[in-house]
């Protein structure tokens, strides 16, 4: 029975013209409105039952820094019947212009739209997102496919009725059985929720292999999820890092050779998640252990992995450069069989491969590139602002140049120590974005320099420094300290003194 008709339609607020409704639940509706710079927008409108838990749970959420892979709260207040709501980004639309569908990861599972790399890179965008609640002390506490959404072909986590502190809720079959606070509901929630997307199963059938599956991206997979699921909370991820390594490292061995020699890399993914950009083709085989690797002449199609490879890089200074081609003109394959199996030692002619003819052989830890590239593409948006607080840094320096003595030692100390370690990563990210670097001195110098531990930290501390009491104090008083000797130093006509 359709009751679509009994909805009552509140009045909308002023700038928001709504469109139609495109959701409800047991918290309120939810409808499609366009603002008056004619951006389509979802608006909220939540039960009166729910008003406080939602508003505690979206005024939590607007007090973090943005983050990519959450989805972004704009308007918040009362309707004419006053009730709460609230508006935030829209979902892509999965249908057609006459009929609105939401792209979520639940609409793709049932629609058969992902494939197992599709499935790891969008757990992991959303681990990314999860892990910025964590950091804040916050849980989201339903996890599950319908509340991750795709924004311009973006992964996020939406829904946020049951965020808090203690993460104290969740859907059945998304929910350990004995959980034992906010982190391991989260964790358990994605290791679930990886199993659904991975094996286009529903949750209850867990741990029910898919239809249809390689065996060696199922085995290594499967061992993912049946942790993050294990019966025994002992047995289970004690914190999101551990998950987000384990997720990593899961996604790494995917990128590897196997030791049968045949072919398995099928990945070309972000440690991040995301999938590259279009720019140049980075092209990378991954075949047997180097003991057994024979290089020949070509007795069968050269078959090779590949995926773009275009960097963004940003200048020690902070200004953005683009880079078409951070890693350019490497092909590593070698001759197989129509199969796709290594092809016997011997060509055509009979004669043992390479004596007559040596070959380049492909170098040693080539599987790794794969690996390495990602992780500078994904950190090529990272500048190290503060989102909510764009030329910090300008008024940082300024102020403690100035009036040194006015801010806390301790916080100076680790913002400068801060910005010491991100011009060392804007170096080096620039380093080795540089085109024409080959991939030896790429993957020697990421490993040298421990870029991806680097990158971690710094986004970390990004997040602390203007999120935590000491640092929201301090990041006021700079701003008004700055505005101070702004005012002191130029004239009241608006010279500057000398």
């Amino acid at each position: 029975m359709n009751i679509d008709h009994l909805t009552t339609i509140p009045e909308m607020p002023a700038g928001l013209t709504m469109l139609r409704r495109i959701g409800n639940g047991g918290a309120g509706n939810i409808f499609m409105v366009q603002d008056i710079t004619g951006k389509f927008l979802a608006l909220k409108a939540i039960n009166p039952r729910w008003h406080q838990k939602e508003l505690d749970a979206i005024t939590d959420l607007r007090n973090l820094p943005a983050h990519p892979a959450v989805t972004q709260i704009y308007q918040t207040g009362k309707l004419s019947d006053g009730n709460f709501f609230y508006t935030m980004e829209l979902a892509d639309n999965a249908g057609n212009i006459q009929h609105y569908i939401p792209d979520t990861l639940a609409y793709r599972i049932v629609n058969g739209k992902l494939s197992a790399a599709d499935a790891l890179s969008t757990i992991r965008v959303v681990t990314a997102g999860v892990a910025h609640l964590h950091n804040h002390q916050l849980f989201h506490g339903d996890i599950k496919p319908e509340n991750i959404i795709f924004i311009n072909g973006q992964a996020k986590i939406s829904d946020f009725g049951t965020l808090s502190e203690s993460g104290n809720a969740g859907t059945a079959g998304f929910i350990p059985d004995d959980p034992v606070n906010g982190i391991d509901r989260d964790c358990y929630a994605l290791a679930k929720t990886l199993y659904c997307a991975y094996s286009g199963c529903d949750a209850a059938d867990f741990p029910s292999p898919p239809e249809k599956f390689n065996a060696d991206e199922f085995r290594i997979i499967r061992q993912l999820y049946i942790k993050g699921c294990a019966g025994q909370v002992k047995k289970r991820f004690s914190s999101i890092s551990d998950w987000q390594n384990a997720l990593d490292q899961t996604i790494s061995r995917l990128a590897r050779p196997h030791k049968t020699g045949k072919l398995r890399t099928k990945f070309a993914l972000f440690t991040g998640g995301i999938l590259l950009s279009a720019g140049t083709v980075f092209t990378l085989l991954t075949a047997g252990n180097k003991t057994e690797i024979r290089q020949q002449a070509a007795a069968g199609p050269a078959v090779t992995f590949t995926f773009p490879a275009s960097v963004e890089t940003h200048s020690p200074d902070g200004s953005e450069t683009a880079t078409d081609a951070a890693v350019t003109g490497h092909n590593f394959s070698s001759p197989m069989d129509a199969t796709g199996n290594n092809t016997p030692d011997t060509q055509d002619t009979g004669e043992p491969a390479g004596q007559d003819t040596p070959q380049p052989t492909p170098p040693e830890n080539y599987a790794e590139y794969g690996y390495d590239v990602a992780i500078l593409r994904l950190s090529s948006f990272f500048d190290g602002g503060f989102i909510s607080f764009p030329g910090f840094r300008e008024m940082f320096e300024v102020v403690y140049r100035e009036m040194p003595d006015r801010l806390d030692a301790d916080y100076c100390r680790e913002l400068l120590q801060y910005y010491t370690d991100l011009d060392r990563f804007l170096q080096l990210r620039g380093e080795l974005s540089a085109p024409g670097i080959s991939l030896d001195k790429l993957h020697r110098r990421f490993t040298e320099s421990n870029y991806q531990a680097l990158f971690n930290s710094l986004q970390e501390r990004n997040g602390t420094l203007q999120s935590t009491e000491t640092g929201n104090e301090q990041i006021r008083l700079i701003r008004q300290l700055y505005h101070t000797i702004n005012q002191q130093n130029h004239r009241p006509d608006g010279s500057r003194e000398e």
